[in-house]
């Protein structure tokens, strides 16, 4: 059975159902204590990449590329998705969307202590650092608090912060998005 009749503890790997229909997010899944999926050796050299793009003195664990918003991530994630299924051109025309789109792009870098949140500049180089979190249970919930089927699943690569801070992975690959909610809700060390 997918939900749990006894609310007060959910399997790890399970979601609760919601019962009101504006209950936040982080109150609804659990935090990640074990890792229950493995990053890739290439997200962790792309995120080692970053890390020393971005000049950090830090081992990175994974990297996620996201939007700002939730309506250019759905105008330029899904053209950047459709791109990349277009053959012989299909890189070109997802270079020059990503061009045309980096100023509503983010990095989210975790690292063995810190999750940190970059603009992005041309071709994957970190801007601005926007925002850093300390690593730990309860820092970031994946997923959308609405009740509805078609804002599940538009938002299911939503990050959101305990700060409050909301970052879109694109809709189809969000396995990177995965792998930040997962490494940023363990704790450092562990």
């Amino acid at each position: 059975m997918p939900f749990s009749k006894n609310l007060t503890t959910p399997p790890l790997h399970y979601c609760r159902r919601m019962e009101a229909p504006n209950e936040q997010p982080a109150a609804l899944q659990p935090a990640f204590q074990q890792r229950s999926i493995e990053v890739r050796p290439y997200n962790a050299r792309m995120a080692k990449r970053m890390a020393k793009r971005a000049t950090l003195p830090e081992n990175a664990v994974a990297v996620a590329f996201t939007f700002n918003n939730l309506f250019t991530m759905v105008v330029f994630g899904i053209l950047e998705d459709i791109a990349k299924l277009i053959p012989t051109a299909g890189g070109i025309i997802e270079m020059a969307i990503s061009l045309a789109s980096f100023y509503w792009h983010r990095v989210v870098l975790v690292t063995d202590r810190h999750v940190y949140i970059y603009r992005d500049l041309p071709f994957h180089r970190p801007g601005k650092q926007l925002n850093v979190f300390d690593r730990g249970p309860g820092l970031v919930a994946i997923g959308s608090p609405k009740t509805g089927w078609w804002s599940k699943f538009i938002r299911r690569g939503q990050l959101t912060f305990n700060d409050g801070t909301v970052v879109y992975h694109g809709i189809l690959w969000i396995k990177r998005a995965r792998y930040v909610a997962q490494e940023g809700n363990i704790a450092p060390g562990h």
